[in-house]
Formats: structure tokens, C-alpha cells, sequence
């Protein structure tokens, strides 16, 4: 959820309430100028790196056309391991651009890359849809696994904010659509308890879940991470940044230390004094895919990698 994106939302409503939550969603998420959180900027070419990029690449019908992905591809012919990333924006805004570095970063070290558009509640959709085009997009990318190189017993999730929630409900559903099933999971600063966001969770939530947590308590459950921990699950790669105002750093402790009590394998990325989207941040950029990369490495091992 960047902030040119929030900017055009309310522009486009002329909404003075909206633009009051916008701005104290600026102040809540750290998104403020700070000197030491600048975005970091968008890799400009990909003359530079060892990948080729092919742009909107169709994986589902959806709810009002098809669904659109970018596929970042290694340019050596072996098979490689492959992330789907899902982008954040409070299931209401943002599109598969967001986590475009991170893609670039992974498939420069071998890494094939998918960041997927999915339907969201500024056109009336509600959980669980998100959640089963996500998994649509991992059965999806099993079956082209020939044709993009892609080694399939070893595909991970990725997602930031609203997109955590989907790609661990997508690693921890015990029956997944047949092929959906993942072998890591990468959360960033997600939502991982619908009932303990802000600074508007009504604002947020109520669209995505047709009411309030309160209000639908156990459509509320199914959404939220915490409640849906298993022994089973795959490795998770948690990262979170201290400061977070808009979802809470300790969710991330929480759904670590639940992951932990079910004997799951996590990796937890502490951001020290981070904010909303850390990884996207100059300071934290590098150390994160790094972290990452670690991380894929111990949980999908092959002998390329």
C-alpha cells in the first residue's frame, strides 16, 4: 500500500473523512518522512540482472476478468525453486508491482519469481475469494512447471500486510485445491489477527469480511493466521518491524511463538524501530533478502542452490 496509491483513492472520492484517515494512517504506519525509512527505489532495468521478466501472463478467470500475473524467470535452463508473492493494500488497493524488488532480488539468485493480482473488496469481493485465488495461482504454476522451469515440490508463498494473511492461510490450509500446496512461506509484516489491526480495522475489515470481527467471529477465526496454526505446516519466514502501528509487532511474536508450540520450523526477522512495509525501507532492504534467501535455502534445499 504505497502512498500515491492511498493519495488517488481518496482524490478520487473527495472524501475529507477518508483523507483524515489517510493521513493518520501516514503518522500510524511510519510512512511519514523519516531520514532513515525512505522507500527504496524501484529497479529502473533488467538489462543488469541474470532473469527475464514476462509481464501479465493470465492464471485465472476471476471474478470480473482474468487474473494477471508477472513471472520473473532465471536465466540459466535448470529447474528452480519458485515464490509467488501477493501483494498488500488492505484487501482494497495495491496491485502484483508492490514486491517487484524483492521478485528481482530472488530470481538474480535462482529464484523463480510469480506476483499475482487477486480480486479485492473495492469491487465487492470477500474472503475467502482472495484466499482461493491465491491457491489457484500456486495449482496454476505447478502445472506450468515444465514450461517456467520450475522445480514443483519446491514453491513458496510471499506476502506483505494483507498479502501475509493470505499466503500463510494458503500454507497452513490443511486442504488446499489439489496442487496448492506450498513448501515455505514468507511473511512480511503481516496481518495475522483480523480483531487486532489498525489505525481503522473496521475500515479494513468489515469490507473484506462482510462485518466486523465481532460481529463474524468465526469467519473472523478462518481469516486470521493465529487461529489456523497446525503441526503439520510448512517452514515460515516471519519478519516484522518493532515499530509497526498499523498491524502490531506482536502479532508476529504471537504467530511465532505459536509456530513454535506445533514444532514448525521459523524464522524470525526482527526489524528494530521498523515500521509498516520495513522491507521496502533503505535500512532494512538488504538484510531482509538476505534473510530470505537463508531462509528458502534451509527450507527448500537442492543441489543447485
Amino acid at each position: 500500500m504505497t502512498r500515491l496509491d492511498l493519495f488517488f483513492f481518496i482524490a478520487n472520492r473527495r472524501d475529507l473523512k477518508r483523507f483524515a484517515l489517510y493521513m493518520l494512517f501516514l503518522v500510524a504506519s511510519g510512512t511519514a518522512a523519516n531520514s532513515q525509512e525512505r522507500e527504496k527505489p524501484r529497479n529502473e532495468t533488467a538489462t543488469e540482472h541474470s532473469f527475464s521478466r514476462i509481464a501479465g501472463v493470465p492464471y485465472s478467470d476471476g471474478k470480473h476478468g482474468p487474473l494477471l500475473a508477472d513471472l520473473f524467470l532465471p536465466a540459466n535452463k535448470a529447474l528452480h525453486p519458485a515464490v509467488i508473492f501477493l501483494h498488500g493494500g488492505a484487501w482494497r488497493i495495491g496491485d502484483r508491482t508492490q514486491l517487484q524488488d524483492v521478485a528481482v532480488s530472488l530470481a538474480d539468485k535462482g529464484y523463480v519469481g510469480m506476483a499475482i493480482d487477486y480480486d479485492m473488496t473495492d469491487k465487492g469481493d470477500r474472503f475467502p475469494v482472495p484466499l482461493e485465488e491465491g491457491e489457484q495461482a500456486v495449482a496454476w504454476l505447478r502445472k506450468n512447471a515444465e514450461k517456467y522451469q520450475v522445480d514443483p515440490r519446491r514453491i513458496a508463498v510471499a506476502g506483505s500486510s494483507a498479502g501475509g494473511e493470505l499466503a500463510a492461510l494458503i500454507a497452513l490450509d490443511r486442504r488446499p485445491i489439489l496442487g496448492a500446496d506450498v513448501q515455505a512461506a514468507i511473511i512480511f509484516n503481516g496481518v495475522l489477527d483480523l480483531s487486532d489491526i489498525g489505525p481503522d480495522p473496521e475500515n479494513m475489515v468489515a469490507p473484506y469480511l462482510g462485518g466486523s470481527c465481532a460481529a463474524k467471529f468465526e469467519l473472523c477465526k478462518r481469516a486470521s493466521p493465529v487461529f489456523q496454526v497446525h503441526g503439520g505446516a510448512p517452514p515460515f519466514f516471519v519478519g516484522h518491524g518493532t515499530a509497526d502501528r498499523v498491524v502490531p509487532y506482536s502479532q508476529a511474536e504471537h504467530f511465532v511463538n505459536l509456530l513454535r508450540g506445533e514444532h514448525v520450523q521459523v524464522t524470525p526477522f526482527v526489524a528494530k524501530d521498523a515500521g509498516h512495509t520495513y522491507w521496502n525501507t533503505n535500512v532494512w532492504f538488504k538484510a531482509n533478502i538476505e534473510a530470505v534467501l537463508a531462509f528458502l535455502h534451509a527450507a527448500m534445499p537442492s543441489r543447485e542452490f
